[in-house]
């Protein structure tokens, strides 16, 4: 991975990569995995971004507070099952509903969503870029890049959450140098397409029009 490139194109994710190679030089390799993800992260967020792919998923906001009321309504009814009245509370979810139809037929601003507050999970933004590349070979390379994501995903997750059992976790040596060795070869994925993103709107601008 030629740092200094990945510096000049994609420069949140070159601090992150190497922010994540000072953490793993000082034994901190967890810490270290960390950073990895958050690099290829920001790389993807910046491509999207040149793109113009959408870095939020929009939502119908009626739409996604019931939703969120009836998970919550859910917990409560679980947590007391042997209370049927917890049943019967989910007669104001279903009001706000009714509510919410109501509103959604007379406003079609409504009804054309609005942005979500949560960014795309990255194997989503990937998706939306392989549909707007234009060139073939560009976009078959991206295409086979997405086994290795998944990977990078799955050691990435292991370094950020806690094991549910209860045991210390950590990421081994040999799990960040898979990381490491996955995330170069995604990283070096991007940085082709942001070249040829940045030659394609360089040949657009009007001087060169």
């Amino acid at each position: 991975m030629n740092v200094s490139v990945l510096r000049d194109l994609l420069p949140a994710a070159a601090t992150e990569y190497e922010k994540a190679s000072n953490l793993h030089d000082s034994g901190f390799v967890t810490e270290a995995g960390l950073r990895l993800g958050r690099a290829v992260e920001a790389a993807l967020y910046s491509i999207a971004r040149d793109l113009d792919v959408s870095l939020t998923d929009k939502v119908i906001e009626d739409i996604e507070n019931i939703r969120k009321a009836l998970a919550a309504k859910s917990v409560v009814i679980m947590r007391k099952a042997g209370d049927a009245n917890q049943v019967r509370s989910l007669s104001d979810v279903s009001k706000s509903l009714s509510e919410a139809i109501a509103s959604l037929i007379e406003d079609d601003n409504l009804r054309m969503g609005a942005p979500s507050t949560e960014p795309r999970r990255i194997d989503a933004l990937l998706r939306d870029l392989l549909q707007v590349l234009e060139n073939a070979d560009t976009k078959a390379k991206l295409n086979r890049q997405q086994s290795v994501l998944m990977a990078i995903r799955v050691a990435r997750n292991k370094a950020a959450h806690a094991d549910p059992s209860g045991y210390p976790r950590e990421l081994s040596e040999e799990e960040y140098q898979g990381l490491f060795s996955a995330v170069k070869e995604f990283l070096a994925a991007l940085v082709n397409i942001s070249i040829g993103v940045r030659a394609s709107k360089q040949s657009c601008t009007p001087e060169n029009a």
